[in-house]
């Protein structure tokens, strides 16, 4: 991200870099809390609203992954960021609430783990697949391909 704003709004790389991540972080800690109170309120019954908050978080975080990409304004994608970021804490904020309705106590740290060490494995693919894609098409093509 910070290498997108930074070329295609030609934001030095110290702003480029904080507004990647205050962009997308401060809305994103909003929607953990939010979506944790929600979810702590409606998952009593039944109890697979925790996955469907995920899912719903997932759903309407993706038309602002691709408008971040798909946009030439640089208010619009500091918007379409945090948007996405909003709604990625509502994902964020069930991951171990879903993971430990289904998991007996006893396996929530083995459960965790396994867990947090798969996410990272597939997340340090992220560079390397946005990489080749930015080379072919650009970064832009690239996030909206995401969504």
């Amino acid at each position: 991200m910070p290498t997108y704003l930074h070329e295609r709004f030609r934001l030095s790389l110290a702003n480029a870099g904080f507004s990647s991540m205050f962009w997308h972080y401060m809305p994103a800690f909003f929607g953990v809390l939010v979506g944790g109170r929600v979810s702590d309120h409606f998952a009593r019954n039944p109890p697979r609203f925790r996955l469907e908050m995920q899912a719903a978080g997932l759903l309407l975080a993706t038309p602002f992954l691709f408008w971040l990409g798909a946009t030439s304004e640089l208010a619009a994608t500091y918007f379409a960021v945090g948007v996405f970021g909003f709604f990625r804490g509502f994902y964020d904020s069930n991951i171990y609430a879903s993971l430990f309705e289904v998991i007996e106590p006893k396996f929530h740290a083995s459960a965790t783990g396994a867990m947090t060490a798969f996410a990272f494995v597939l997340g340090s693919l992220a560079p390397v697949v946005l990489g080749a894609i930015k080379q072919k098409v650009g970064l832009s093509v690239g996030f909206s391909g995401l969504a």
